[in-house]
Protein backbone atom coordinates (compact mmCIF):
# COMPACT_ATOMS: atom_id res chain seq x y z
CA UNK A 1 0.00 0.00 0.00
CA UNK A 2 1.13 3.55 -0.60
CA UNK A 3 -0.16 6.94 0.52
CA UNK A 4 -1.57 8.92 -2.41
CA UNK A 5 -2.47 12.18 -0.72
CA UNK A 6 -3.13 13.85 2.59
CA UNK A 7 -5.52 16.63 3.59
CA UNK A 8 -5.66 18.59 6.83
CA UNK A 9 -8.20 21.25 7.67
CA UNK A 10 -8.45 23.75 10.48
CA UNK A 11 -4.76 23.54 11.35
CA UNK A 12 -4.05 26.20 13.99
CA UNK A 13 -7.64 27.22 13.47
CA UNK A 14 -7.33 28.61 9.92
CA UNK A 15 -4.98 26.63 7.65
CA UNK A 16 -6.08 23.97 5.14
CA UNK A 17 -3.49 21.94 3.23
CA UNK A 18 -3.56 19.29 0.51
CA UNK A 19 -0.40 17.28 -0.13
CA UNK A 20 -0.29 14.93 -3.14
CA UNK A 21 2.48 12.34 -3.05
CA UNK A 22 4.19 11.19 -6.23
CA UNK A 23 4.33 7.42 -6.56
CA UNK A 24 7.91 6.11 -6.69
CA UNK A 25 9.23 9.67 -6.68
CA UNK A 26 10.16 12.50 -4.34
CA UNK A 27 7.58 15.03 -3.16
CA UNK A 28 8.94 18.40 -2.03
CA UNK A 29 6.78 20.59 0.20
CA UNK A 30 7.49 24.32 -0.06
CA UNK A 31 5.72 27.03 1.94
CA UNK A 32 6.58 30.11 4.04
CA UNK A 33 7.61 29.70 7.67
CA UNK A 34 4.72 29.07 10.01
CA UNK A 35 2.43 27.40 7.48
CA UNK A 36 2.75 23.96 9.09
CA UNK A 37 5.08 22.05 6.76
CA UNK A 38 6.78 20.19 9.60
CA UNK A 39 3.48 19.75 11.44
CA UNK A 40 1.99 17.98 8.39
CA UNK A 41 4.91 15.56 8.34
CA UNK A 42 4.60 14.98 12.07
CA UNK A 43 0.87 14.27 11.68
CA UNK A 44 1.59 11.58 9.08
CA UNK A 45 4.36 10.13 11.20
CA UNK A 46 2.27 10.10 14.38
CA UNK A 47 -0.70 8.37 12.73
CA UNK A 48 1.30 5.58 11.11
CA UNK A 49 3.33 5.01 14.27
CA UNK A 50 0.39 4.99 16.71
CA UNK A 51 1.49 8.23 18.37
CA UNK A 52 -2.01 9.67 18.57
CA UNK A 53 -1.12 11.80 21.58
CA UNK A 54 0.42 14.27 19.12
CA UNK A 55 -2.95 14.70 17.40
CA UNK A 56 -4.77 15.06 20.71
CA UNK A 57 -2.61 18.05 21.57
CA UNK A 58 -2.78 19.59 18.08
CA UNK A 59 -5.36 22.24 17.18
CA UNK A 60 -7.03 20.99 13.98
CA UNK A 61 -10.44 19.96 12.64
CA UNK A 62 -9.72 16.87 10.54
CA UNK A 63 -7.07 14.95 8.62
CA UNK A 64 -7.87 12.65 5.72
CA UNK A 65 -5.49 10.06 4.26
CA UNK A 66 -6.07 8.73 0.75
CA UNK A 67 -4.45 5.40 -0.09
CA UNK A 68 -4.63 3.13 -3.11
CA UNK A 69 -7.27 1.05 -1.31
CA UNK A 70 -9.47 3.82 0.10
CA UNK A 71 -9.41 6.59 2.65
CA UNK A 72 -9.65 7.12 6.38
CA UNK A 73 -9.95 10.19 8.54
CA UNK A 74 -9.25 11.40 12.04
CA UNK A 75 -11.25 14.38 13.24
CA UNK A 76 -12.24 16.35 16.29
CA UNK A 77 -15.73 17.54 17.13
CA UNK A 78 -14.01 20.48 18.81
CA UNK A 79 -10.54 21.48 17.49
CA UNK A 80 -9.30 22.07 21.04
CA UNK A 81 -10.61 18.71 22.31
CA UNK A 82 -8.41 15.71 23.07
CA UNK A 83 -10.97 13.22 21.72
CA UNK A 84 -10.33 11.80 18.23
CA UNK A 85 -12.97 10.39 15.90
CA UNK A 86 -11.76 7.66 13.50
CA UNK A 87 -13.65 6.96 10.29
CA UNK A 88 -12.91 4.69 7.30
CA UNK A 89 -14.09 5.26 3.70
CA UNK A 90 -16.61 7.84 4.86
CA UNK A 91 -18.40 5.29 7.06
CA UNK A 92 -20.69 6.69 9.71
CA UNK A 93 -19.70 3.87 12.06
CA UNK A 94 -16.83 5.87 13.49
CA UNK A 95 -15.02 5.39 16.76
CA UNK A 96 -14.05 7.93 19.39
CA UNK A 97 -10.66 7.52 21.08
CA UNK A 98 -10.38 9.30 24.40
CA UNK A 99 -7.29 10.31 26.35
CA UNK A 100 -5.06 7.30 26.99
CA UNK A 101 -4.46 7.64 30.74
CA UNK A 102 -6.32 9.73 33.31
CA UNK A 103 -4.43 12.15 35.55
CA UNK A 104 -4.37 9.91 38.63
CA UNK A 105 -3.07 6.86 36.76
CA UNK A 106 -0.53 9.07 34.97
CA UNK A 107 1.09 10.06 38.26
CA UNK A 108 1.58 6.38 39.08
CA UNK A 109 2.74 5.40 35.59
CA UNK A 110 5.38 8.13 35.34
CA UNK A 111 7.54 6.27 37.85
CA UNK A 112 6.73 2.76 36.59
CA UNK A 113 6.83 3.03 32.80
CA UNK A 114 10.45 1.90 32.48
CA UNK A 115 9.70 -1.06 34.75
CA UNK A 116 6.90 -2.32 32.52
CA UNK A 117 8.79 -1.67 29.28
CA UNK A 118 12.42 -2.76 29.93
CA UNK A 119 13.92 -1.17 26.80
CA UNK A 120 12.49 2.28 27.60
CA UNK A 121 15.01 4.55 29.26
CA UNK A 122 13.84 7.78 30.87
CA UNK A 123 16.13 10.54 29.57
CA UNK A 124 14.28 13.59 30.88
CA UNK A 125 11.26 14.48 32.97
CA UNK A 126 9.00 14.21 29.90
CA UNK A 127 10.78 11.86 27.50
CA UNK A 128 11.67 8.18 27.22
CA UNK A 129 14.15 6.65 24.77
CA UNK A 130 13.71 3.28 23.08
CA UNK A 131 17.22 1.93 23.60
CA UNK A 132 16.80 -0.47 20.66
CA UNK A 133 16.48 2.28 18.06
CA UNK A 134 17.14 5.58 19.82
CA UNK A 135 13.57 6.86 19.20
CA UNK A 136 12.16 9.35 21.69
CA UNK A 137 8.62 9.20 23.09
CA UNK A 138 6.47 11.44 25.23
CA UNK A 139 4.61 9.73 28.06
CA UNK A 140 1.30 9.54 26.16
CA UNK A 141 3.02 8.26 23.01
CA UNK A 142 4.89 5.58 24.95
CA UNK A 143 1.68 4.37 26.61
CA UNK A 144 -0.02 4.00 23.23
CA UNK A 145 2.87 2.50 21.29
CA UNK A 146 3.85 0.00 23.99
CA UNK A 147 0.37 -0.73 25.36
CA UNK A 148 0.91 -4.48 25.00
CA UNK A 149 3.49 -4.34 27.82
CA UNK A 150 1.25 -2.42 30.24
CA UNK A 151 -1.35 -3.60 32.77
CA UNK A 152 -4.92 -3.49 31.47
CA UNK A 153 -5.99 -0.63 33.74
CA UNK A 154 -3.54 1.70 32.00
CA UNK A 155 -4.40 0.81 28.42
CA UNK A 156 -6.87 2.95 26.51
CA UNK A 157 -9.72 1.63 24.40
CA UNK A 158 -8.36 -0.60 21.66
CA UNK A 159 -7.88 0.90 18.25
CA UNK A 160 -10.17 -0.61 15.58
CA UNK A 161 -8.75 -3.47 13.52
CA UNK A 162 -9.25 -1.64 10.23
CA UNK A 163 -7.10 1.21 11.53
CA UNK A 164 -4.34 -1.13 12.72
CA UNK A 165 -4.38 -2.98 9.38
CA UNK A 166 -3.89 0.27 7.47
CA UNK A 167 -1.12 1.77 9.60
CA UNK A 168 0.73 -1.56 9.81
CA UNK A 169 0.79 -1.88 6.02
CA UNK A 170 2.91 1.21 5.51
CA UNK A 171 6.28 2.06 7.04
CA UNK A 172 6.56 5.75 7.80
CA UNK A 173 9.62 7.39 9.32
CA UNK A 174 10.28 11.06 10.03
CA UNK A 175 13.94 12.01 9.82
CA UNK A 176 14.10 15.42 11.44
CA UNK A 177 17.02 17.76 11.91
CA UNK A 178 16.86 18.67 15.58
CA UNK A 179 18.37 22.11 15.86
CA UNK A 180 17.64 22.83 19.51
CA UNK A 181 19.10 19.80 21.31
CA UNK A 182 21.80 17.25 20.64
CA UNK A 183 22.78 14.00 22.29
CA UNK A 184 25.89 14.10 24.47
CA UNK A 185 26.44 10.37 24.81
CA UNK A 186 25.12 10.15 28.36
CA UNK A 187 21.60 9.28 29.36
CA UNK A 188 20.16 6.92 31.89
CA UNK A 189 17.14 6.80 34.14
CA UNK A 190 19.31 8.16 36.94
CA UNK A 191 20.71 11.01 34.85
CA UNK A 192 17.57 12.90 33.92
CA UNK A 193 18.19 15.78 31.51
CA UNK A 194 21.85 14.78 31.09
CA UNK A 195 21.29 12.75 27.95
CA UNK A 196 20.86 15.85 25.81
CA UNK A 197 22.51 19.22 25.49
CA UNK A 198 20.61 22.42 24.84
CA UNK A 199 22.23 23.54 21.60
CA UNK A 200 21.22 27.17 22.06
CA UNK A 201 22.83 27.29 25.50
CA UNK A 202 25.94 25.47 24.26
CA UNK A 203 26.50 27.71 21.26
CA UNK A 204 25.65 30.82 23.27
CA UNK A 205 28.45 29.85 25.66
CA UNK A 206 30.85 29.31 22.78
CA UNK A 207 29.86 32.65 21.25
CA UNK A 208 30.42 34.38 24.60
CA UNK A 209 33.94 32.92 24.75
CA UNK A 210 34.66 34.12 21.20
CA UNK A 211 33.42 37.62 22.08
CA UNK A 212 35.61 37.71 25.20
CA UNK A 213 38.67 36.49 23.25
CA UNK A 214 38.00 39.04 20.52
CA UNK A 215 37.69 41.78 23.14
CA UNK A 216 41.03 40.81 24.65
CA UNK A 217 42.65 40.77 21.20
CA UNK A 218 41.14 44.14 20.33
CA UNK A 219 42.38 45.62 23.60
CA UNK A 220 45.89 44.32 22.89
CA UNK A 221 45.91 45.82 19.38
CA UNK A 222 44.57 49.11 20.74
CA UNK A 223 47.24 49.17 23.44
CA UNK A 224 49.98 48.51 20.90
CA UNK A 225 48.69 51.30 18.68
CA UNK A 226 48.44 53.72 21.61
CA UNK A 227 52.00 53.02 22.75
CA UNK A 228 53.40 53.55 19.25
CA UNK A 229 51.31 56.63 18.47
CA UNK A 230 53.98 59.29 19.29
CA UNK A 231 56.59 57.58 17.10
CA UNK A 232 54.11 57.12 14.23
CA UNK A 233 53.00 60.75 14.51
CA UNK A 234 56.60 61.94 14.35
CA UNK A 235 57.33 59.84 11.27
CA UNK A 236 54.17 61.14 9.60
CA UNK A 237 55.15 64.79 10.30
CA UNK A 238 58.51 64.12 8.67
CA UNK A 239 56.84 62.82 5.51
CA UNK A 240 56.84 59.15 6.40
CA UNK A 241 53.99 56.72 6.90
CA UNK A 242 52.20 55.87 10.14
Amino acid sequence: MYLKSFHISGLFGHLNHDVIFKENDVTIIIAPNGYGKTICLKVIHSVFNKRLAFLRNLHFSSVVFFTESGSFSISKKDPSSTELVLCVNGSVSDMTISKSVDSQDKKIMLSRLSLYVPFLNRVSTREWEDTRHGDLYSFDDAVEVFSEYLPDQYVSKQLPNWFLDIINSLDVHLVQDQRLIQRNGIGSARDLNKGFLNTITMYAGELAEIIVDSGVEAAKVSQDLDSSFPARLLRYSQGGHC
